[in-house]
């Protein structure tokens, strides 16, 4: 017999993953969010020099991404382009890229419609001995 919560659990999971009615994001794919982050945290980890934390409110990123399909898009940035994965979920998207070195970086806008939203980059970056995790905070648009 199948326990009640793993039946919620296998329900809430199937919500999590649904992508957006048609018109809440835009009428119709495809469509752009652009993107703007101006404040971020950044760390340096090493082993020989420990742990390093800078706030930076001064830098700003700018990418965008282009959906072609509720699972398909690119992150189109100033240093090129890259396949991501958009993740839908309860009135929000995330879109997570895998890098070539094989980490995995993430943008998460909460909120689904036109308007300004809410955003989260994160990422990882580095090599052993200097790993440099950041988190930037920002908006994004739905053009």
């Amino acid at each position: 017999m199948t326990k009640p919560r793993n039946l919620f659990a296998v329900g809430f999971c199937a919500v999590l993953v649904a992508p957006p009615a048609v018109g809440q994001v835009n009428d119709a794919f495809p469509f752009v969010l652009e993107c703007t982050f101006s404040a971020s945290v950044t760390a340096n980890i090493s082993t020989k020099f420990g742990i390093q934390v800078k706030n930076d409110s001064e830098t700003i990123m700018d990418f965008k991404f282009l959906l072609a399909s509720e699972s398909e898009a690119r992150m189109v940035g100033d240093r090129g382009d890259a396949k991501v994965v958009p993740v839908w979920g309860i009135n929000r998207v995330t879109f997570v890229e895998t890098t070539s070195t094989g980490t995995m970086q993430t943008t998460t806008m909460y909120g689904i419609g036109r308007g300004k939203k809410a955003a989260v980059h994160s990422r990882s970056s580095g090599n052993e001995g200097l790993e440099i995790p950041s988190q930037w905070y920002g908006f994004c648009e739905a053009q």
